[in-house]
């Protein structure tokens, strides 16, 4: 069994009372992480992470090729199957101005169903930034 010490979805901190995340916790954690990389950020391998940034600069806003993006760095978490083609969803809503993606990943674990709300996504100060917003549920 493979065990890493549960990070706080919010805050990304470790808890006052630590403990370890298992199981579909565990992939979820792994998700999310992988999905919230912005490129270039991780200073160890700058390649590694998705191109928020100069998503949220291209007009028109391609739904398309960004939820092909992030279903592809979530499939190549280790333990993910499959992100599952007939529930995977990428949309763009022009009011707003933000690209949302949605679907039900497959792993050795069980299901997961993953939202994420990577452009124009309001942050809790209200600010839109180009940062992902991801809410698991399954895990």
């Amino acid at each position: 069994m493979t065990i890493a010490t549960y990070l706080d979805p919010n805050t990304w901190d470790i808890e006052e009372r630590p403990r370890y995340a298992t199981g579909l916790e565990r992939i979820g954690q792994k998700v999310q992480i992988r999905v919230q990389t912005l490129l270039g950020e991780w200073v160890y391998d700058r390649t590694q992470g998705l191109d928020y940034q100069g998503w949220s600069q291209k007009k028109p806003v391609d739904a398309v090729a960004i939820g092909d993006s992030i279903r592809v760095e979530i499939e190549s978490v280790d333990e993910v199957v499959r992100v599952v083609p007939e529930s995977w969803t990428a949309t763009f809503n022009a009011v707003t101005r933000e690209v949302a993606c949605s679907g039900r990943i497959e792993t050795y674990e069980g299901e997961i169903t993953l939202q994420a709300y990577p452009l124009g996504a309001r942050t809790l100060t209200g600010n839109s930034l180009p940062y992902v917003i991801v809410m698991l549920t399954g895990a």
